[in-house]
């Protein structure tokens, strides 16, 4: 739940203290597909409209993908990219780090000609109840597969823009958010911790960067409200 997560980082901050949320940015990327689709009504073209697929694939992509990669992974191990340096632009330093992970494959298949003679030496019978039986097998595997996935962590439950995140943290008891930038924050010496950017290069550049403080009730106290006026 997202709520959840940031109620437990208020839980364990101390007053004060900066929570830093790295998101894909919904408001980014919604700019971006109504842009591409204007360059495909103007002039469509090859790289047009692959530009357009692929933030398709950002908008979509990470909600519905049921193996590791997704559609992402399809066009990113492809020999074919026809807009590489569109989509590493917009992925930053872990395009490349990915497309390499993607290429590399197990090269693990099924042996299709083998099962289809062990079906053929079987009476109708016999092969009707496994084919069954391993359809059966293979839906019960494939859904727990999937169910698996969805909960490692990889994919996205939820999109958020500067408007809705702020209102998730305000929700939390953070107060003063702010939208940063990759090399930006009030973490003293951030980039010295290279978390989202080594030397002013940047891991995702179309992330949605915000930083808001844990409320200070003692503060609060210590301060009150001016009174009316009398």
């Amino acid at each position: 739940d997202r709520q959840a997560v940031i109620t437990e980082a208020a839980r364990v901050l101390k007053p004060g203290g900066i929570v830093r949320i790295v998101v894909p940015d919904l408001e980014n990327i919604a700019r971006e597909y109504l842009r591409t689709l204007e360059d495909l009504g103007s002039s469509e073209n090859s790289k047009a409209a692959a530009n357009y697929n692929w933030v398709m694939l950002e908008l979509f992509d990470q909600f519905v993908r049921t193996s590791s990669g997704g559609g992402m992974a399809q066009i990113l191990k492809s020999d074919g990219l026809v807009n590489k340096d569109y989509v590493f632009e917009r992925m930053g330093l872990a395009g490349n780090a990915i497309r390499d992970q993607f290429r590399q494959g197990d090269g693990r298949g099924q042996n299709v000609k083998s099962v289809y003679k062990k079906l053929r030496e079987m009476t109708f019978r016999e092969a009707f109840s496994t084919i069954r039986r391993r359809s059966l097998h293979l839906v019960s595997s494939n859904k727990k597969r999937v169910e698996r996935f969805r909960n490692s962590g990889e994919i996205h439950q939820w999109m958020y823009d500067r408007y809705s995140l702020k209102k998730l943290l305000q929700q939390a008891e953070f107060e003063n958010t702010e939208v940063k930038s990759a090399t930006e924050s009030d973490v003293p010496d951030w980039n010295r911790f290279q978390l989202d950017s080594i030397d002013g290069v940047l891991f995702d550049p179309v992330s949605l960067f915000m930083e808001a403080r844990k409320r200070d009730h003692s503060q609060s106290a210590a301060n009150p409200a001016s009174g009316t006026p009398s």
